[in-house]
């Protein structure tokens, strides 16, 4: 039984093997032009614009890639633990967790595709807004600065001439807490939420620039909320010389 269990995986490998090749050479070739993000005369190419091909190229060679290999290591684990082979395993692991990590990563694998197909499939906006998870947490960590900078304000008020309950860069950070706190939200509420691809233009009269630029909004507001907090957490100290950043 073992015997053939072994020709049986072989021969997948074999055939996933064939299909990944021709699966990663068909996208070098269909996103061979996607390397530019500055290109502004694609207007009106709609899904072969230089934005969409590049973010299809993030999606399938980065995202779908790593998910794939790591379940090929899940299995091959397994494999060697089910002793279907004479090759050890790296390191001893329990079957029955081995067999739950492949299981595991295979659905993770299957809504990464699916997600990526509708993402591929989807208009201009669903590919800008994709990528806004990842850069939203830089928020987060600018709004705990916000916060420490009142706390500071008010812990330690003898530093400064200002009363606390009246700092300015008191009143600023709380004033801007509530900006940094709605932003977040903003970015989280319509990069989780679906949208009505009826009422959405598949493909917007924008360039893969001014694509890219709206791809990065998160950044942009956290290099502006940055730029604040520079600011405010040196100006209680600017008259005694002191400075904290």
């Amino acid at each position: 039984m073992p015997g053939s269990q072994l020709k049986l995986i072989q021969d997948t490998q074999s055939e996933l093997a064939s299909t990944l090749n021709e699966f990663y050479e068909t996208t070098e070739e269909i996103c061979d032009d996607s390397s530019s993000l500055s290109q502004t005369d694609d207007a009106e190419l709609e899904e072969i614009k230089s934005y969409r091909l590049y973010a299809m190229d993030s999606f399938l060679t980065l995202d779908v890639q790593m998910m794939v290999c790591d379940l090929l290591e899940r299995s091959s684990n397994l494999i060697k633990q089910l002793e279907l082979t004479t090759n050890t395993p790296d390191e001893p692991i329990d079957v029955a967790l081995a067999r739950s990590n492949v299981i595991e990563c295979k659905v993770y694998l299957h809504e990464e595709i699916h997600s990526t197909i509708r993402i591929i499939n989807g208009s201009d906006f669903d590919h800008i807004r994709a990528r806004w998870p990842a850069m939203v947490p830089r928020i987060d960590d600018t709004e705990l600065d916000f916060l420490g900078i009142i706390y500071r304000a008010e812990q330690i008020p003898t530093i400064c001439k200002y009363h606390a309950s009246t700092a300015p860069e008191s009143k600023v950070a709380r004033a801007l807490s509530p900006v940094i706190r709605l932003s977040r939200m903003f970015f989280n509420k319509l990069s989780e939420q679906p949208l009505n691809s009826k009422r959405l233009q598949k493909f917007s009269h924008l360039s893969s620039a001014q694509l890219a630029s709206l791809g990065e909004i998160p950044v942009t507001f956290h290099r502006v909320f940055e730029e604040m907090l520079d600011l405010l957490a040196n100006s209680c100290y600017a008259e005694e010389g002191v400075t904290t950043r």
